[in-house]
């Protein structure tokens, strides 16, 4: 629930995440082996490896190797994470922990649609009493209210867990009916991210739904649809951009014009990047 009202805690939530699992293999097993890598641990170092190594040329050098680090951060709190979870053999304690998923989930989901729908007003008012937590605070409140797309940081964290939400909903509900109510607690995430201003999230939930009745009709098939448009659009990423972009707006090196020549408007607003290049930290 923290990470889903606020994504920047991540880095202290993920390790917290492992200590139930831990503690409770710990108690069951009276003692704690080294969890032997797998062959998806071992693509996934490798991305790592790959992010080390394009931060190297990154134009901001110490922000690529920090999202480095929180990368190889998340591998190792999945691969232990994960070896934790299939050593429990106790049912009822898994149960107990997607019980807690799915209502930290449906909480922030329904609070966040909320805050979407109504204009941001909690949001906005701790922005009022803490404004030093927010660098915009002042254009905030001289305003009088949060810009639409405040909340997109966390409609981002909204469509990851959402269909691991449902499935975890669909799992605990033991009949056609408990599976509807749990469901119903999913919607309002739903609602949160198709009024948001966040359409990355929005396309991400809509595909999320295709693989999901793909693998309705062939789980087989679906995984491998899958792993070939994760990697298509992982190699094709940066074609398709410039593809997009064109040749008028790219320098003989390749790079936009707009990263050559600051933004005229960066003199009153301060922004350190060209606008609609970075996002806000909100």
């Amino acid at each position: 629930m923290l990470f889903l009202l606020w994504p920047a805690l991540a880095p202290a939530l993920l390790p917290l995440c492992l200590v139930l699992l831990l503690a409770w293999y710990w108690r069951t097993d009276g003692r704690m082996v080294w969890f032997g890598l797998t062959g998806a641990s071992m693509v996934l170092l490798s991305s790592v490896v790959y992010a080390v190594i394009n931060a190297s040329w990154s134009m901001a050098r110490d922000e690529a190797l920090s999202y480095a680090a929180m990368l190889f951060a998340v591998v190792l709190c999945l691969h232990i994470g994960l070896g934790a979870l299939t050593r429990i053999a106790y049912r009822p304690a898994i149960e107990a922990m997607a019980t807690g998923f799915y209502i930290g989930f449906a909480l922030a989901g329904s609070f966040l649609c909320f805050e979407i729908l109504s204009g941001h007003p909690t949001f906005f008012r701790l922005v009022t009493v803490f404004p030093h937590m927010w660098p915009q605070a002042p254009t905030y409140l001289s305003e009088g209210a949060l810009p639409p797309h405040f909340l997109n940081h966390r409609m981002a964290a909204l469509a990851i867990l959402l269909w691991p939400a449902a499935l975890t909903a669909v799992r605990l509900g033991g009949s056609s009916w408990c599976r509807s109510m749990l469901l119903v607690g999913v919607g309002p995430s739903v609602v949160a991210v198709a009024a948001s201003e966040h359409a990355t999230s929005l396309v991400a939930m809509a595909t999320g739904a295709c693989v999901v009745a793909a693998s309705c009709w062939s789980w087989r098939a679906a995984q491998r649809l899958l792993m070939l448009g994760w990697v298509t659009a992982c190699l094709a990423v940066v074609p398709l951009c410039l593809a997009l972009v064109g040749p008028k707006r790219t320098g003989p090196t390749g790079y936009l014009e707009s990263h050559k020549r600051p933004d005229p408007r960066c003199a009153t607003t301060g922004c350190r990047y060209p606008l609609g290049t970075a996002s806000h930290p909100g």
